[in-house]
This record gives structure tokens, C-alpha cells and sequence, in this order.
């Protein structure tokens, strides 16, 4: 675990309820009375009974209060918790435990998992219109579609975007921090969460950039003057092929955003339809023979957004994605997670005939064009291991110390079913429902993910359905010897989005795991030293339990997950697709909720989310309400504590507001 900088760049301001175990175990950091829970304190990962789990809470906040008390004496207000302010006006950086720190933070939001979206070159080249002169497309850090800006270096590009080398060529690419990191305003002042769901306009990110390079192919005087740029900053410097190798870009960008294009069903900030844009990458883009490469048929409107989300402890949660259907019981199941994840933000991928090696696990080649850099999926999930839940900046006052103490109760009778507080050992867990772990020492306990129908939009749901054309992966399979009868594949001339996926993801993790490795069963049974990766449960075993799980049972309806809510205070707006506004709304019956709300970064304190008044121009969300269930911006469903009294309901938000 890496241990906190606690330097000048960490100063820390105010105070803050924290959880603590025992006075013993309580630490104070120099120069401000904030209470913060020593590293390993307790022992973290084990069920621990929910009234001792009260109790800590309880003396957490009775030592929060008692420092609020002293710097009011003081004369000092009430400063907020988190690192000193940073970049532009000062934005703060909030408590997200001891052990995220600075270097962390950095590390994860730079870090190359291998997405290739465009040329460096070209992308420092193109004006924000095609046209030959003006602004660069680069040149406001991307702030336009709600990116931010790097808070330790503001000439660096935006949060969650790289700058890498592959095959010799710069290339500018995403990574994890660029959906999931967040800023929220409250009074004038910026709070960052890392791990947060970023309010960027991803649609209209990518259609500016698709129509600014249109506009510049378009445009001799245009391509001409970008040309110049391009040879300027170390590109190519024959125009002729730069034409070409642009048009070919084009081409496939052009392809995907276009067909992609959800009509009316607009995301707008912080909402993407991850699932569909995978699907249609991966069928649309990538499969084909090697000189055909796309089936356009295969791309889909891309009409089912969902929120981001927070992903806070998403690595000791049983099973992700919001319809759940992705085990994460082993470091194979996250890596094959974040695998599907890269090729929806532009890795370069293609499928190729393999002609020697493991052809014994599968006859497909998935590595030879592949960008992924495996490494570094490894290294940001052991990140986001390390990352807590934003802690409230502002302390509770004696009165919402009484409200946040009936929250807790009705929380437990009425949320935590659905919603666990403490984490289950992998044994608890129903076997029925969960793949059981193999040897996860570094996760000691999970979150038991239950899924369930709670009537919201069922319109993700419909991602998967319905059958796309297989291209090579038709007579593709991926096999382990102790499982040759099984695993995956063939597929036939026809298959689901979620086989083609799994086969093309699975098949790479597989190869990258076993690449070197000699055609040979008898080696294969013996590899478990030889297998590549951080992972330290990496084994045989592991790999053919990773291949042969069984896909899940169609459900007879459309279940969500309902996972662990620490930090949810930061992750507004809520339900899967972002269409409530605020915690207090989500307890208000669907017909009562704002059918319209702007989507921004003010925060409303009171109702816990979204403020109803927004920067001039914010996105406005249009909703739909019970009526229409399978829009995509339906607001019906989860109408869980709407029976409860008003106070009871404020209660439940300052509760939340803890977490």
C-alpha cells in the first residue's frame, strides 16, 4: 500500500468526519484537526457485525464534532477536507483515504492502456472547424465537452487522456480517468473525486472531432494548411500520403459515429452508451478478413445510455457492469473487463488466421494487431484498488448529526438488502449465484452484487439482443485441454454482440497470458510459473475457469445491480441512465421527479445532487416518465422510500451524503 505524502503539497484544511475503530487507533494529522483512520486500522475486507460498524461511525463523527467545536472557537469556519487547492480558482481535492495520494493520482490519470484515437500529430494540427486558421482543436484542453484540466500540470493534456508511442507513431489515446473522474462546485469552489463519473459530452466530443477532419479533407486551402501543422510537429511530411492515411481514418471514424448516431436519444454530459459503442467497434470495425475489415451492418444506434460510474471499490463488487453480467472474481474477469473497455475507446485491433503456435487454444490470432497494453490494465486496477470513496468535505452540525444518526437506521431497514454496507467473504455468498474464487488473497471479501428488476428504462437491456454477422470469428474457437469440449466457439456465420465479445476478449487476455508458450498440452498443465501478468492468482486453473464460465440465463426481465453506495453523494445523477436529478428526487415517486433538469457541475447540499440552476448553456436532460419504459431517458422505476415521511426522507440523504 502506498503511503500518503503528507508535504506541503498535501496540506490539509478543516476537519472531517471520519470512520474510525478505537481512540487508539486514532490518528491526527500536523496542522489541522481532521480525523483520519490509520493505514490497515482494524483490518480492512472482513464482515464485521453492522453495530460495531454503527458504533465506529457514531465515534467518528463525536470526534469530528468535538475538532468542528474547536476551530469555530478558533475562529477558522469551516474549511473543507482534501488536498490544497490547485488549478484556475482553486480546486480542491477531496479525501479519498490515506492510501491515494498525489503519485496515485497521477499515475492514473496518464497511464497508457493502449487506445489509439488519432495521430498526436494530427490531432495538435486540426483547428477546431476545419478550417485552414483558427483555434486548435486541442487548444482549450478540451473543457468544451466538460474534460478537465490537469491539476498539477496546465499546459498537460486533459484528465484521462495520453500521449503514447505505438509503432513508432505518437498517438493521442483515453484512458479510465477520462470517464471517471469528477469535479462538482459547491459556493464558487471546485472539489475534485478521482474514480468519479465525469460529466464529459462524449458524443459530442466525437462528432466535433469526426466533422473537423471531414471539414479539412474537404477543404484544399483547409488540408493544405494542416498538412504544413502536421510536417511542423514531426508528422508526416509528404501531404500526399498524409491525404491518404487521413482519408482511411476518416473513413472508419465516419463509419461509426454516423451509424452510431443515437437521433434523438442525445447522451449529453456524463451519460455514453458504452455497451452499444463496443459492439459496434469491435463487429462493425474489426472482425472481417484483414482486407475487408468491416461489416457495417453490424453498427447499431447507439440509443441506450447509462451513466458512468463511480469505481470506488468496483474491484470488490462480485459482479459489474450495470446489468451485471460480468463475473469479477479473479484478476482474469477484471482484466477481460477492462480488456472490452479499451477496444470501445479506439484500440487498434484486428483479427488475423493464426499459423503457428497455440493453435491447440484457438485458431484465431488476437494479439498481432492489437493494441492493448495489458501491463497497464493490470497496474490501473490495482490502482483503482487503492482508491477510496470521496469523503463529504464539510462536517455535520449538531443537527444533522441527530438526522444522519435516523438515516442509518432507516438505511439498514430499507436499503441494505440491495445495498451492502460491509463486505461478505467469498463463502457467504450464495453458490447459485456466484462463481466461487480461486485463491484471491489480495481480495479477501466482496460485495455480494445482487440484480434485480426494479422497473427502471430497460432500454440497455436491448444492447445485446438480436444477432450480428461473425466475419472471421465464424469457425473461431478458444479452448484449454482439461475443457477441450467446451469453451467458446465456433460461432457460426451468426451470433450475439455478447459471444463475438466475449470470444475476441477472452481469446486475447487467454494468448497474452500464454504467448510463448510451445503448441503442447503437457506444457500447458505444467504453465502456472510461466504465465505472464501482475495477477498473482494467474494459473491454468484460473484461465479455464475464466473461459468455460457459463454466460448467465437470460433473465425474464431487465435486472440492475445494485451495488455498494459509499461515495454516492459524488455520483449524481442517478438511476442506471442519469435520469434523477438527486438523491432526494430518486425518493420521490417517478411522476414527481423533474422530467427536465440541466446537467452541471453546481451541487445541491441539500437534496444531495445535481442544483437545479446551471451554468448558462448547461445540456438539459429531457426525461420520460412511466409511459415510455424502453426510451432511454425514462425516470420511472426504483420507487423505493417514497411512502416516507419528508424528515425521514432528508434523513436518508444526510445518511447518504456519509457514505
Amino acid at each position: 500500500m502506498t503511503e500518503r505524502n503528507e508535504g506541503a503539497g498535501e496540506a490539509r484544511i478543516g476537519v472531517q468526519s471520519r470512520r474510525v475503530e478505537t481512540p487508539a487507533q486514532v490518528a491526527y494529522d500536523e496542522g489541522s484537526s481532521r480525523v483520519r483512520e490509520r493505514p490497515g486500522a482494524g483490518g480492512e475486507g472482513g464482515a464485521r457485525p453492522a453495530r460495531r460498524a454503527l458504533a465506529r461511525r457514531r465515534r467518528g463523527r463525536r470526534l469530528a464534532l468535538l475538532a468542528a467545536g474547536a476551530a469555530a472557537a478558533l475562529g477558522l469556519g469551516l474549511a473543507p477536507a482534501g488536498e490544497g487547492p490547485r488549478a484556475g480558482p482553486g480546486t480542491y481535492v477531496l479525501d479519498q483515504g490515506p492510501a491515494w495520494s498525489p503519485e496515485l493520482r497521477r499515475e492514473w490519470s496518464r497511464l497508457d492502456q493502449g487506445s489509439a484515437l488519432i495521430p498526436m500529430a494530427w490531432a495538435r494540427a486540426l483547428s477546431v472547424d476545419g478550417a485552414a486558421q483558427g483555434p486548435g482543436f486541442l487548444d482549450d484542453g478540451l473543457a468544451r465537452f466538460g474534460f478537465l484540466a490537469d491539476l498539477y500540470d496546465p499546459d498537460a493534456l486533459p484528465v484521462g487522456f495520453t500521449d503514447a508511442v505505438l509503432d513508432g507513431q505518437e498517438v493521442l489515446g483515453m484512458t479510465c480517468a477520462a470517464c471517471h473522474t469528477r469535479e462538482i462546485e459547491i459556493d464558487g469552489r471546485a472539489y475534485r473525486a478521482d474514480g468519479g463519473p465525469a460529466l464529459a459530452d462524449h458524443l459530442a466530443f466525437t462528432e466535433a472531432l469526426r466533422d473537423a477532419m471531414g471539414a479539412t479533407l474537404a477543404d484544399p486551402a483547409a488540408f493544405e494548411a494542416f498538412a504544413g501543422r502536421v510536417a511542423a510537429a514531426g508528422g508526416e511530411p509528404d501531404p500526399q500520403a498524409l491525404r491518404a492515411a487521413a482519408a482511411r481514418w476518416f473513413s472508419d471514424f465516419d463509419l461509426i459515429t454516423t451509424r452510431s448516431d443515437p437521433g434523438d436519444v442525445r447522451w449529453g454530459p456524463g451519460r455514453i452508451d458504452a455497451l452499444q459503442m463496443i459492439s459496434n467497434r469491435l463487429t462493425g470495425l474489426d472482425i472481417n478478413e484483414p482486407d475487408i475489415r468491416r461489416i457495417p451492418g453490424n453498427i447499431r444506434p447507439a440509443t441506450a445510455p447509462a451513466r458512468n460510474p463511480f469505481l470506488w471499490n468496483a474491484t470488490r463488487q462480485s459482479r459489474t457492469q450495470w446489468l451485471g453480467f460480468a463475473s469479477n472474481a479473479s484478476s482474469m474477469d477484471r482484466l477481460g473487463r477492462n480488456v472490452g473497455q479499451v477496444y470501445g475507446v479506439f484500440a487498434r485491433f484486428g483479427v488475423h488466421r493464426r499459423t503457428g503456435g497455440l493453435q491447440i487454444v484457438s485458431n484465431l490470432d488476437l494479439l498481432s494487431e492489437n493494441s492493448v497494453n495489458f501491463e497497464n490494465l493490470e497496474r490501473l486496477e490495482a490502482l483503482v484498488a487503492e482508491m477510496g470513496p470521496p469523503a463529504f468535505p464539510f462536517p455535520p452540525t449538531v443537527e444533522e448529526e441527530a438526522l444522519i444518526a435516523q438515516g442509518e437506521a432507516l438505511f439498514a431497514r430499507r436499503c441494505q438488502a440491495c445495498h451492502a454496507l460491509e463486505p461478505k467473504a467469498w463463502s457467504a455468498l450464495a453458490p447459485e449465484r456466484e462463481r466461487p474464487a480461486q485463491g484471491f488473497a489480495d481480495q479477501p471479501a466482496y460485495f455480494a452484487t445482487p440484480l434485480a428488476d426494479v422497473g427502471t428504462d430497460v432500454r440497455q437491456c436491448l444492447v445485446f439482443a438480436g444477432k450480428v454477422k461473425t466475419g472471421m470469428l465464424m469457425d473461431g474457437y478458444l479452448r484449454l485441454p482439461k475443457m477441450m469440449g467446451g469453451g467458446i466457439g465456433p460461432l457460426g456465420d451468426e451470433a450475439t454482440p455478447k459471444e463475438a465479445l466475449a470470444l475476441t476478449v477472452k481469446g486475447a487476455v487467454v494468448q497474452w497470458k500464454l504467448s510463448g508458450l510451445p503448441d503442447a498440452p503437457s506444457v500447458l498443465s505444467t504453465a502456472a510459473g510461466l504465465i505472464r501478468g501482475a495477477g498473482r492468482s494467474s494459473s491454468i486453473a484460473e484461465l479455464t475457469a475464466f473461459v468455460d464460465e457459463p454466460a448467465p440465463a437470460a433473465p425474464a426481465s431487465c435486472r440492475y445491480a445494485g451495488r455498494a453506495l459509499h461515495g454516492v453523494w459524488a455520483a449524481a445523477p442517478y438511476l442506471h441512465n442519469g435520469s434523477v436529478r438527486s438523491l432526494r428526487q430518486l425518493l420521490e415517486p417517478a411522476a414527481a421527479r423533474d422530467a427536465s433538469f440541466a446537467v452541471g457541475p453546481v451541487y445541491d447540499l441539500e437534496e444531495g445532487g445535481l442544483a437545479r440552476e446551471q451554468p448558462e448553456g448547461a445540456f438539459v436532460l429531457e426525461t420520460t416518465g412511466c409511459e415510455a419504459p424502453a426510451s432511454g431517458d425514462s425516470r420511472c422505476g426504483h420507487e423505493y422510500g417514497v411512502d416516507l415521511a419528508p424528515g425521514q426522507k432528508d434523513a436518508l440523504v444526510a445518511y447518504l451524503k456519509r457514505l
